[in-house]
């Protein structure tokens, strides 16, 4: 599996969702890649990334896009992978330690599968707007993407999705 980060000056957050990832108790061969793509930061996020992991543990791969906006680090990380599945985090998620897993049991369960996905739910650092309550949440919620967390049947796209790579365009 490929994981692709896409990340702009957000060293603050990345080291925390680099480390959640660096966490997971998955047991798949091969190991999964980490591919944190750099989407022309001007704070240390190169730093970060090659000093602090990349140069310590060969699952993390650093990559540079200069071309601004999330496509663009994307595409450049789907390019870059070399798994049959490809799966997208925010550099401001933190990963429970069994999401490769269950992504590569959901995929093994549904071989016709090409996407699954997942919710993503909140950790609000201080108190979230009033107005914004559960019932903003629908993109991210277990609502949108039915009674079980894998896979989604929704039509949407979650913002927690996994693809197998045939499922892109070439």
């Amino acid at each position: 599996m490929s994981v692709i980060m896409s990340t702009y000056n957000r060293g603050a957050l990345l080291e925390d969702a680099i480390r959640s990832m660096l966490a997971q108790h998955a047991a798949i061969t091969p190991p999964f890649e980490l591919i944190v793509v750099d989407n022309n930061s001007t704070d240390n996020t190169r730093e970060i990334v090659l000093d602090r992991f990349a140069r310590v543990d060969p699952r993390v791969q650093y990559l540079f896009e200069s071309q601004q906006g999330l496509s663009y680090a994307r595409n450049a990380g789907i390019r870059a992978a070399r798994a049959p599945l490809v799966a997208f985090i925010d550099d401001d998620v933190r990963a429970q330690p069994d999401w490769v897993a269950a992504i590569a049991r959901a995929f093994d369960e549904h071989p016709d599968a090409d996407v699954v996905g997942g919710r993503v739910l909140p950790i609000w650092p201080t108190a979230p707007p009033a107005w914004l309550t559960r019932d903003h949440w629908a993109p991210s919620d277990r609502r949108h993407c039915g009674a079980s967390d894998l896979p989604c049947g929704c039509g949407g796209m979650p913002p927690d999705v996994v693809r197998r790579r045939r499922a892109f365009r070439h």
